[in-house]
C-alpha cells in the first residue's frame, strides 16, 4: 500500500479541522494502536486459515475430475 505526500497532507488537514490540535497526538496514538491490533488479528486469522486449509488438504485427497462426462441417453432432451 503506497501513500504519497499529498494524501498524508490531506489527512492531516482534515484531522486538524475535525479534531482539536491539542487532541491530535492522543487520537493518532489510539489509531496507531488500533491499526497494530487489527494487523495482528488479521495475521493470526491468516495463519489459522492456512493451517485449516493444509489440514483439510491432507485429510481429503484430491480426485481427478474427468475432462468430459457423457450424459446418459435417457437424460438428454428430445
Amino acid at each position: 500500500m503506497n501513500i504519497n505526500l499529498s494524501e498524508i497532507l490531506l489527512v492531516l488537514i482534515v484531522a486538524l479541522v475535525v479534531i482539536k490540535p491539542e487532541q491530535l497526538p492522543s487520537v493518532a496514538f489510539k489509531m496507531g494502536r488500533w491499526a497494530k491490533q487489527a494487523r495482528r488479528g488479521l495475521t493470526q486469522l491468516r495463519r489459522e486459515l492456512d493451517g485449516t486449509v493444509t489440514q483439510l488438504s491432507e485429510e481429503v485427497p484430491m480426485k481427478a475430475v474427468p475432462e468430459k462426462t457423457e450424459m446418459p441417453n435417457d437424460l438428454r432432451k428430445p
